[in-house]
């Protein structure tokens, strides 16, 4: 059994409770499972919450009396996790990381939340493809943390095309059906199987 405490990056949009079904189904299978307080609803910029994650991640480390912890980063989660592994140094304190339904290289979907909340969120627009940050992440890759993408086929947020990066070890999973099938991937059992299996990798 992998000993490394796990911890999981809520996405945009949902509180840290929003990862409690995978954090339950995980504790089940006898991981040490943890949340994030992140900022409200990850709606501010990415280098903030990445920060906070690495507030985060240093003190569970320390009460955990571990040097690295594995990484599970759920949609928005994904982005935000690669930043701090990246940008933050948080690659020397990551032994796997788990993009788990995220849209690495952006989504277009996201504008349909702009009339609502663009005026408010600044990760919003960082999740758009023509974003910078998103074109850096993708084409650096991070050498020193083994760095998963777990997606599902039918994802209208991340698809395929863009949950894939040249440099990740990519998984394809099963999820609920559209339109369902983003949410739905922190409710399948299935897809969180392949969680299971990719932690217990040596």
């Amino acid at each position: 059994m992998n000993n490394n405490p796990v911890i999981l990056i809520n996405g945009f949009l949902a509180p840290k409770q929003a990862n409690l079904p995978l954090k339950c189904y995980l504790s089940l299978k006898g991981f040490n499972v943890h949340l994030l307080n992140l900022p409200f609803l990850n709606l501010a910029d990415i280098e903030k919450i990445a920060q906070k994650i690495s507030e985060g991640v240093d003190k569970i480390l320390i009460q955990q009396n571990k040097e690295k912890c594995d990484i599970i980063g759920v949609s928005l989660g994904g982005i935000t996790g690669l930043y701090y592994l990246k940008y933050l140094e948080g690659y020397k304190k990551t032994d796997k990381f788990i993009a788990y339904g995220t849209p690495l290289k952006g989504t277009w979907k996201a504008l349909l939340l702009s009339p609502f909340i663009g005026i408010i969120s600044k990760s919003l627009w960082q999740t758009l493809p023509s974003n910078p940050i998103l074109n850096e992440l993708a084409n650096d890759p991070i050498k020193e943390t083994k760095v998963y993408s777990i997606y599902a086929k039918n994802d209208p947020i991340a698809t395929p095309g863009s949950a894939k990066l040249d440099w990740t070890h990519n998984i394809e999973v099963k999820s609920f059906p559209f339109p369902i099938s983003h949410q739905g991937l922190i409710f399948s059992k299935k897809a969180m199987h392949s969680i299971v299996d990719v932690l217990l990798e040596q």
